[in-house]
């Protein structure tokens, strides 16, 4: 049956019409895949792009929604404990920054997701929004309370100072118990303070009510102490404890200052739980929506995934028929049809490539292009045969020809023999005078170089030697404007001796005036120890007085620690006092050392200037003989320039016989040219 579909392919149709069916076949299953595949893509593209242009800009919308919210809570909570006004502004800003974005990211969800899927997220928006504003009010009245207690406070430490300024103005001129009423006075005023400062770390009104009760019992002390005294409390006591008393008292006292700011930080710390109340509400409805959204995800993934397994198994299916489809086509018409009559044609163009032209095609040519190949194979065949005959014929003419070219070649052989033997013997004349010229033309050169290098080198040294003249006469210069300046040295020298002298005289003054102070720091040392003396044995009766005696014990004691003080201040000074004469001394020392040293410098100066002279006049000698020097140079640099203006003439000479040379040289050559080209058209002629 192969050989019957065989015949019937060949007979009814070309190579060309039978290839391009089989390519159609193969282009038609091409297209049917593409087609599937094309529909599964576009399947599979559709769920990826729900997936990739809605469900993942959603997921990373929902997720920057849920970092900016748990930012803001966040923010909230350092919000509500800001410590200052500038705290405030700066942490104010930035919750408004995290509630901007929190907006902002609101807004982007909205528009992928639309308003009624984000309902829920919006209303937890709203609500931690309208947080920020109401946390800011609440912290702006605790600062402005924290603010106005603290300025009441630093009021109240005022009037304290200025109460104890006249109280300490009173002791000098009161009496022991007046002395103690008006230290308990100011001990009070003291405790006072001390409760006021205290009620900054009290935590709940409790605390402060705590505080305000020893508060009252200072107020109490006080009271009694300003009425002990009597006219001895001054209006200005009175004054400045009515005051003092105030800043504890009433709504605008510091006492309650304090507690209105607890209630402003528990209403701070009740927002602040709002605000995170509200973030959690937000953060379950971002992850209630993440959870809608990763729904939406896989439900697409799992049409895509059905998708792409459909068109894998038509894929799978088209890809199968289309390799049947290629083999019946590759072994029924490629291998058997084709290829068997190409193997045959081979076979004979081989034989023909190897010179043989006894070989048949084997089968009958058909109406195809490979019919048509076998044909002019054949006529390949033919004119094989035909070639041999001509070949032969060929052979034959060569062989006549072979011996007519002998007999010419003798006659040209002989004449070239000749005419080589006189032309070489022109040739080596041109070259022995060449080379002759060549040698003059060089000597005349090395002549003109050295020449040149002489006039060089002797223009060279005049120029050294006027260098050396032109530097002596600078030198001399220089010699006498240094025999100047050393002179003018000397004379500074002896104005540096006289202003050591006067300057060691006033060093003497001032370790005088050092010894003077001495004696007065010691002076005042026997006072202060005297003074120590006396605040002892005032520390000792005031100790006998018992209660009474207090007060003017408290002042013993601080005239003894101010002897003592008086003390180490003169035991300084006298130390510092030391250290000057020492110096001074040293000073006086040093001067004259520096005032010997500069009349020895004035001395050197002295005969340095008699040297420089000396060196003057040998400079000047050195300058007259580096002129005669000079003009004995440019003797020898004229002379020069004649010799290579002789030698210069010499080479132009050589360079003429050389030129010359090379012409009879270069005729030589065309003769000889000549001559072969003439020898080259006999022989091919």
């Amino acid at each position: 049956m192969n050989s019957v579909l065989a015949s019937f392919i060949e007979k009814t149709s070309s190579i060309r019409v039978r290839l391009l069916a089989a390519f159609g076949v193969s282009a038609a299953m091409t297209l049917i895949a593409a087609a599937v595949g094309v529909f599964g893509f576009n399947s599979a593209n559709s769920a990826v792009e729900q997936i990739a242009e809605r469900a993942i800009p959603e997921t990373l919308a929902v997720d920057a929604l849920s970092e900016a919210s748990q930012a803001l809570g966040e923010a909230m909570t350092a919000f509500a404990l800001s410590p200052s006004v500038e705290a405030r502004l700066e942490s104010y800003n930035r919750v408004s920054a995290h509630r901007d974005a929190l907006t902002a990211d609101l807004a982007q969800l909205q528009q992928l997701s639309g308003t009624e899927a984000t309902a829920e997220l919006a209303t937890s928006v709203a609500a931690l929004s309208a947080q920020v504003d109401r946390m800011n009010e609440v912290v702006q009245d605790r600062l402005q309370i924290r603010d106005r207690r603290w300025y009441t406070v630093s009021q109240a430490r005022e009037a304290r100072e200025t109460l104890s300024v006249a109280v300490e103005g009173a002791l000098d001129d009161s009496s022991e118990a007046d002395i103690e009423s008006l230290l308990r006075a100011l001990v009070s005023a003291n405790q006072i303070m001390i409760q006021f400062n205290e009620v900054d770390i009290a935590a709940s009104d409790a605390e402060v009510d705590a505080i305000y009760d020893d508060f009252d019992f200072a107020l109490g002390e006080l009271d009694v102490n300003l009425a002990i005294l009597g006219d001895i409390a001054t209006e200005e006591m009175h004054a400045q404890a009515g005051l003092l008393i105030g800043f504890g008292e009433g709504n605008g006292g510091v006492f309650q200052l304090r507690k209105n700011e607890l209630a402003a930080e528990a209403t701070a710390a009740g927002v602040a739980e709002e605000a995170r109340l509200a973030s959690e509400a937000l953060v379950a409805a971002v992850y209630g929506f993440k959870s809608e959204v990763a729904e939406r995800v896989e439900a697409a993934t799992s049409a895509a995934n059905g998708a792409v397994v459909t068109g894998r198994i038509l894929l799978i299916s088209i890809a199968a028929i289309g390799l049947a489809v290629a083999t019946a086509i590759a072994w029924l018409y490629v291998s058997n049809i084709l290829l068997a009559r190409l193997s045959k044609m081979v076979h004979v163009m081989t034989a023909l490539a190897e010179g043989n032209s006894d070989v048949n095609l084997g089968f009958t040519p058909g109406r195809d292009e490979i019919g048509d190949m076998a044909r002019c194979v054949d006529v390949f065949r033919q004119n094989a045969i035909e070639r041999a005959r001509l070949e032969a014929e060929t052979e034959e003419e060569r062989r006549m020809k072979e011996k007519r070219s002998a007999a010419v070649e003798s006659l040209i052989q002989a004449f070239e023999d000749a005419s080589t033997q006189a032309l070489g013997q022109v040739s080596e004349a041109a070259t022995q005078m060449e080379t002759s010229a060549r040698a003059m033309s060089s000597t005349a050169a090395a002549t003109t170089g050295k020449s040149a290098a002489v006039a060089q080198a002797s223009e060279g040294a005049s120029q050294n030697v006027q260098t050396v003249a032109a530097a002596a006469e600078e030198m001399v210069s220089s010699i006498g404007e240094i025999s100047q300046q050393i002179t003018r040295s000397t004379d500074i020298a002896g104005s540096a001796v006289d202003q050591v002298e006067q300057t060691n005289v006033d060093v003497q003054r001032l370790n005088d005036a050092a010894r003077s102070i001495d004696d007065i720091v010691g002076l005042i040392n026997d006072i202060a120890e005297q003074t120590n003396l006396l605040a002892l044995n005032a520390t000792i009766e005031a100790a006998r007085a018992g209660e009474a005696g207090k007060g003017f014990a408290v002042v013993a004691s601080e005239v003894k620690a101010l002897a003592s003080q008086t003390g180490n201040a003169t035991q300084n000074i006298s130390e510092h006092i030391s250290g000057i004469q020492s110096a001074t001394q040293k000073a006086v020392e040093a001067m004259g050392s520096i005032g010997g040293t500069i009349h020895e410098m004035s001395e050197i100066a002295t005969a340095i200037a008699a040297a420089m002279e000396e060196q003057r006049a040998a400079a000047s000698e050195i300058t007259r003989s580096a002129q005669e020097a000079a003009d004995g140079t440019r003797d020898v640099f004229s002379n020069i320039q004649e010799v290579d203006q002789a030698t210069s003439e010499t080479g132009q000479s050589a360079g003429q016989v050389l030129e010359a040379s090379l012409a009879v040289s270069r005729q030589s050559d065309s003769l000889k040219d000549a001559v072969e080209q003439f020898l080259g058209d006999v022989r091919s002629a």
